[in-house]
């Protein structure tokens, strides 16, 4: 199956180390994927609000380039992005749409084929399959002993009719972390909206969202905040850097990953982050080689 990676525009523009981050560790996996850059922004929130079948429109765009190039699987790296593409590709299969939408696409010389399968999945989907994640165990070189706590992309997990996930897949970056010798803290808020997306319709919500969050977090006892979505990374590093004095820094899951299978900090732009120092020094005095 051909691969290729969707980082999303928050994720290409703001914050690049998550893209790294997971390309070096699939490259590692000696997992071959496609580089594409003509897919665009899935229209998540802003599109999806005021037209959702323009929405459907931009993202068969997006997964009809996928299968010009016979790529299989898309992977994804943002919630939002996850949502949306699934979404789509759920409706792109109601006929009277594929209609619709086809005929607006055959004037850029494109066509969206339902019966040529397409995967949509998030990283840490991805990285949970069975082959991939015994994969990822071998090649585990450093532990570290660090306590976190985990932010999940809400929209990966749910509505389960569109995410096609179950409970217990709520621990899917969890177990990837733990799996490498890190300490999970318990999180009241770690299956909930992190409140990012709210920035773009009333600011003063998002706001209040993420200080009840910081609080707990706070409460959790958590060195890191790990995090697998740049809308909770905007809210976790950048807004609670902003509006706490007591910050629990947040880092994405990749990065931590990278660093258990062998990448330096510097592969994994730990310095891109806002709370460097000291997400740096808890790294320096975590990390132990396995035997």
């Amino acid at each position: 199956m051909k691969y290729t990676i969707f980082p999303g525009c928050l994720i290409s523009y703001r914050f690049p180390e998550y893209e790294k981050s997971a390309k070096l560790i699939l490259q590692k996996l000696e997992v071959e994927f496609i580089p594409v850059d003509s897919f665009s922004c899935c229209g998540s929130q802003v599109l999806e609000s005021i037209d959702d079948e323009k929405m459907v429109l931009l993202n068969a765009r997006n997964l009809a380039i996928a299968q010009e190039l016979d790529i299989g699987s898309i992977i994804t790296l943002c919630g939002s992005c996850t949502h949306i593409l699934k979404k789509s590709l759920i409706k792109l299969h109601d006929n009277k749409i594929l209609k619709r939408i086809n005929k607006k696409l055959r004037l850029i010389g494109l066509k969206f084929f339902p019966k040529k399968k397409i995967e949509i999945i998030h990283i840490a989907e991805f990285l949970n399959k069975k082959e991939i994640f015994q994969k990822f165990q071998n090649l585990v070189v450093k532990k570290l002993e660090i306590n976190i706590a985990v932010q999940n992309p809400c929209m990966v997990l749910r509505p389960s009719s569109i995410s096609n996930l179950e409970l217990k897949d709520r621990k899917i970056i969890r177990n990837l972390l733990t799996s490498t010798g890190i300490t999970a803290s318990s999180y009241r808020y770690m299956n909930r909206c992190c409140g990012g997306t709210m920035l773009a319709f009333d600011d003063s919500i998002a706001k209040d969202l993420g200080k009840l969050r910081y609080k707990e977090l706070q409460k959790s006892g958590a060195n890191i905040l790990a995090v697998g979505c740049p809308n909770c990374q905007l809210m976790y590093s950048i807004y609670q850097n902003m509006l706490v004095d007591d910050v629990v820094p947040s880092i994405f899951f990749t990065q931590l990953l990278g660093l258990s299978i062998g990448f330096s900090q510097k592969d994994m732009e730990i310095d891109k982050n806002i709370n460097t120092e000291i997400i740096s020094n808890i790294l320096n005095n975590s990390i132990k080689n396995n035997g």
